[in-house]
């Protein structure tokens, strides 16, 4: 469960979408580079589903001035 107050928007992009910059993955959103993280590695829990997604599941949330993508599992 997420809280959609700083929900900006839910995308669906394939893993050939992450990139590293300057050490860190990050994601092109409309024209934007915004850090990138999957929850499950945010959590500290370890990702449980398959590398080999064709499909990731972003959500680009604003917390205060700073906008970033979570990658998440799946949209219920």
């Amino acid at each position: 469960i997420f809280p959609t107050h700083n929900l900006l928007r839910v995308l669906r992009i394939t893993p050939d979408q992450i990139h590293t910059i300057e050490g860190k993955e990050s994601v092109s959103v409309y024209d934007k580079n915004l850090s990138y993280i999957n929850l499950s590695d945010l959590l500290g829990i370890g990702n449980q589903v398959a590398e080999t997604r064709k499909h990731i599941y972003i959500l680009v949330v604003k917390v205060t001035d700073t906008i970033f993508a979570i990658g998440v599992d799946a949209i219920l």
